[in-house]
């Protein structure tokens, strides 16, 4: 008996791993920052200055991968839109996201940030395009029109294939 796995459901697990990665590497991070003696004070201002950085970025109408690459976390550039905490909560709701242009930012943002996320954690752990795009579940004949803007606009896995792909061999060719 074999066992198939929807796209969706490896890429929650790859997000899920992700996720927990980055957050044992902040909590290791604060783990050292105690044990240099290192007071709330200190945790605040790195905060701080994050979200300053953030803000300066805004400032300068950057958009989602200049976010990324400055490695601005969700949660900062919420902070830095200075939106109020409960929006956090409905910003998946489109009524929201139109009543408050910077919800629809962070909003945007996130979706790129995890998206890009998973990415780099396919790309770390040498995830071949060919194997994802077999882990989507894709129909073989979709591989031959992955270079369609229309293909890819119907069918937002086909898209995901082709994005990865694009930053794979990318990176082998050092871009």
């Amino acid at each position: 008996m074999t066992k198939t796995v929807s796209s969706e459901e490896v890429s929650e697990k790859v997000a899920i791993r992700y996720q927990s990665e980055m957050y044992k590497s902040e909590v290791t991070l604060a783990q050292d920052l105690v044990k240099k003696g290192a007071v709330d004070d200190i945790l605040y201002q790195n905060k701080k200055n994050e979200v300053t950085k953030a803000e300066d970025l805004i400032k300068k109408g950057v958009v989602n991968d200049d976010l990324y690459q400055n490695k601005i976390s969700p949660e900062t550039y919420f902070d830095a839109l200075n939106l109020n905490s409960k929006l956090r909560f409905y910003s998946d709701s489109a009524v929201t996201r139109a009543n408050n242009p910077n919800l629809e930012k962070f909003f945007s943002y996130s979706n790129f940030y995890y998206k890009s996320a998973t990415d780099q954690v396919l790309l770390f752990n040498k995830i071949s395009p060919e194997a994802y795009f077999e882990a989507l579940k894709l129909d073989p004949k979709l591989k031959f029109i992955a270079d369609s803007a229309t293909a890819r606009k119907n069918n937002p896995d086909l898209e995901k294939f082709y994005t990865y792909a694009t930053k794979y061999y990318n990176s082998l060719t050092g871009n």
